[in-house]
């Protein structure tokens, strides 16, 4: 071989790293964007938590005062429907956390291995 053939690497070897550079930038950037992803969604369930929180303090007051049965019946209901919905918000949000998270979990043990994930 000569020495020029030593030193300029074959254009089939190049092509081929530059192709398996860019599959890992790809994979790279869909890591980063699905940790933004489950870092987001992890601030809207601790958001969802404490407006939970508030609405059953606020219910718990209501609940204590006194005031016509009505007026309170009526505030009641309307607690328990904004606690039920942001109940079902949280829940959706804790369950696409916990896939999420595990997914992460999966792929991050999946490149441990030396898997393409």
């Amino acid at each position: 071989m000569s020495p020029i053939e030593n030193v300029v690497p074959n254009h089939v070897d190049v092509a081929a790293e530059a192709e398996k550079v860019k599959l890992r930038n790809k994979q790279d950037r869909s890591r980063d964007l699905f940790g933004v992803q489950l870092e987001v969604t992890s601030l809207l369930l601790e958001a969802e938590r404490r407006k939970l929180s508030v609405l059953q303090k606020e219910l718990q007051i209501a609940l204590e005062e006194g005031g016509s049965i009505k007026a309170k019946e009526h505030q009641k209901q309307e607690l328990l429907v904004a606690i039920a919905r942001i109940q079902a918000q949280h829940d959706h949000l804790d369950k696409e956390y916990r896939e999420h998270a595990l997914g992460a979990l999966i792929s991050a043990n999946s490149r441990g291995l030396g898997k393409v994930g």
